[in-house]
């Protein structure tokens, strides 16, 4: 059994000027040659999808994933998954609600986290409203062979059986 995982990070996708897009054949090319015959295949995304967390920006991201996810899948045969977690470029900041979201980030810095109720936690993660309508998205087209455990806007937890190798992964939400 081979499991290759791909892990991709600060590809900051924007509206214009984005080399990867072009290069995605070439990356294609450069990982099947490390893929053939494998059992499985994980790509992780960890943070930093987007420029400025614009919707446009995650358009063009998710045109991009689907694409290479597409050709991995018919390369090898084998299902795979695609897994994501944003970073701070993934939030797209709104001036209005700053200063109230950095009042909440303050008391949980000197507080903690037992201070934090599900309407401070929506305040705080609103910035990624874009990012995750992008997750929603994105699941439509490309498959979590895994289990999820747990999902919540500041973790995700999923786990794999591939031919019996059990796999967590802890996506924190750093943003």
């Amino acid at each position: 059994m081979t499991l290759v995982i791909l892990h991709l990070s600060d590809i900051h996708f924007r509206e214009n000027r984005n080399v990867i897009v072009s290069r995605r054949p070439k990356i294609f090319d450069i990982i099947k040659n490390k893929i053939r015959g494998c059992s499985n295949f994980l790509i992780v995304t960890s943070g930093d999808i987007a420029f400025s967390g614009k919707n446009e920006e995650y358009a063009i991201a998710r045109e991009f994933f689907k694409a290479l996810f597409k050709e991995l899948k018919e390369y090898t045969k084998v299902d795979g998954s695609i897994l994501f977690v944003p970073g701070n470029h993934d939030c797209k900041f709104d001036t209005k609600n700053e200063e109230v979201r950095g009042l909440i980030l303050d008391g949980i810095k000197n507080k903690g986290l037992s201070e934090l109720s599900e309407a401070l936690l929506s305040i705080c993660c609103s910035p990624l409203d874009n990012y995750f309508s992008f997750i929603n998205s994105v699941r439509k087209h490309m498959s979590i062979t895994g289990d999820t455990v747990f999902d919540h806007p500041l973790l995700s937890v999923i786990k794999f059986n591939f031919e019996g190798l059990l796999l967590k992964i802890n996506l924190f939400n750093s943003a």
